[in-house]
């Protein structure tokens, strides 16, 4: 595999980032490793979207070539697509290293396998409403009315399971318990482009239903994320790439144009479809055309811009009339 460390070099000393991603991931060592997590024919399909999900993030294209294949080679252990619209798994950069994040929905997905399961469901509980609690049997009722079901104004998360043998549990945790638990627990809580802090409603989610499941929960696989300090991988082997070059692009190799402090449109869509706010991507992206830059800044802005601009439009209010309450932050009453 020599050859694979030289030719990965020579293309990282000025050439461009996605084909010296390209050549790699079609170099013989990384074919045969993807053939052997998924087959032949899976793993040339595996392979092509991560390169498609290279292309469309520039940051990904900064990263090591050994983080992003080890990040995707464990979402293909447990067989999981990793096109973020599909919220199964992510490969997230952190500057120079990518990260394999497992998604609200992969937990579900894991869940489902083992057919033992009737209900899994995991949500917020807003200003208005209030949580009581049987200690007894351990079930949890939520009471009262929500004044808002804006993802800032909520108080806590429950995550809940019913399972064909008739067996239940619930967890309840409020917010404050659930940054608590990500502090101690979690890697990139405190990085600032983490999923921590630009979907912390999806995290918040993740977090309550893995603790029910990781207690009371069956499952036919161990799942891991590389987000948790706790959770070391297991199942199948991994493959470590280690004669893949494991260097970032030169500095000089930076894409032109590209806002590093906002994140671009993709993330938001991605962001959009994985809340199920939208199940359309090219209709957010036309949403999008009218917002104002301010709006379009974080993650989490652009997501309550979209919430502000769907709740118009729910009351038959035109795109551009919509748009335009939505860029003054006017919510309908």
């Amino acid at each position: 595999m020599t050859d694979l460390v030289k030719k990965g070099e020579k293309k990282g000393e000025g050439g461009d980032p996605l084909a010296r991603f390209r050549s790699i991931l079609n170099s013989e060592a990384v074919v045969e490793q993807f053939e052997k997590l998924l087959g032949p024919r899976y793993g040339d399909s595996f392979r092509a979207t991560l390169l498609s999900l290279i292309s469309d993030q520039k940051s990904l294209q900064r990263c090591t070539p050994r983080s992003v294949l080890i990040a995707a080679a464990k979402a293909a252990a447990l067989r999981l697509p990793i096109e973020p619209s599909l919220g199964m798994a992510y490969i997230v950069p952190f500057g120079d290293e990518a990260t394999f994040i497992l998604g609200y929905r992969g937990m579900i997905n894991l869940a489902d396998r083992t057919g033992q399961y009737l209900v899994l469901n995991a949500d917020a509980v807003y200003q208005g409403e209030s949580v009581e609690h049987d200690r007894i049997t351990g079930a949890i009722k939520i009471v009262g009315e929500p004044l808002s079901r804006k993802p800032e104004d909520a108080i806590g998360y429950f995550a809940y399971f019913k399972m064909k043998n008739g067996r239940e549990r619930w967890l309840y945790m409020t917010v404050e318990e659930i940054r608590e638990h990500a502090e101690r627990y979690s890697k990139s809580y405190f990085k600032p482009k983490s999923a921590w802090k630009t979907n912390f409603h999806e995290m918040a989610r993740k977090t309550v239903l893995r603790l029910l499941l990781s207690h009371w929960g069956s499952f036919s696989i161990e799942w891991y994320d590389d987000d948790l300090e706790e959770l070391p991988p297991e199942g199948a082997e991994i493959p470590q790439f280690e004669d893949v070059p494991d260097t970032p692009p030169d500095d000089d190799q930076t894409i032109e144009g590209e806002l590093h402090d906002a994140p671009d449109m993709l993330r938001i869509v991605n962001a959009i479809i994985d809340l199920e706010l939208a199940d359309n991507p090219f209709r957010v992206r036309n949403a999008f055309k009218k917002a104002d830059p301010v709006h379009k800044a974080t993650v989490e802005d652009a997501v309550n811009w979209y919430r502000c601009y769907k709740a118009w439009r729910a009351i038959e209010k035109e795109s551009d009339e919509a748009a335009a309450y939505a860029n003054r932050g006017e919510w309908p009453q």
